[in-house]
C-alpha cells in the first residue's frame, strides 16, 4: 500500500451498488484518517464496507452528500447530512447508522476515519 499523509484524501469508489425496490444507489466515498494528536500515518488503509442497507422511502432520483466517522469498531458515528435533494433525511440516517465497516488502518492499527460520501439513486 502506498504511503499517504494524514491530510490526504483517499478516493474509494464503492465496489457495488445498493439495489432496493428497483432503485440502484451509486456511491463515491473519500476517507481521511482522524488525526491522533500529531501522529500521521505512513501507511493509511481506508475502511471497507462490510454491510450496507440501502435507504428506503427516498424518491427514485435522489442525490445526497453525508459526512460521518467510521469508528475503530467499524460503526458509523457523527453522521451529518450535508445535502439531500428529496425525501426525508431520517430515512437516509436510519439506513446509514446500520452500516458496518472494517475500520481504517494507520500503520496496521485500527483508527477512526472521516468519510465524505456522495450517493445518487436511479430507477
Amino acid at each position: 500500500m502506498a504511503s499517504v499523509p494524514a491530510h490526504s484524501k483517499i478516493n474509494a469508489p464503492a465496489a457495488s451498488t445498493l439495489p432496493v425496490e428497483g432503485i440502484q444507489w451509486k456511491q463515491m466515498a473519500r476517507f481521511t484518517p482522524v488525526k491522533d494528536g500529531q501522529r500521521s500515518c505512513a501507511a493509511f488503509v481506508p475502511p471497507q464496507a462490510l454491510s450496507e442497507r440501502a435507504p428506503v422511502g427516498l424518491d427514485g432520483e435522489t442525490s445526497a452528500r453525508v459526512n460521518f466517522v467510521v469508528t475503530r469498531n467499524g460503526e458509523v458515528s457523527g453522521l451529518v447530512v450535508v445535502h439531500l435533494s428529496s425525501g426525508d433525511e431520517r430515512d437516509l440516517i436510519g439506513a446509514m447508522m446500520g452500516w458496518r465497516f472494517r475500520p481504517a488502518l494507520c500503520d496496521g492499527a485500527a483508527i477512526e476515519s472521516e468519510a465524505d460520501l456522495e450517493l445518487q439513486s436511479r430507477n
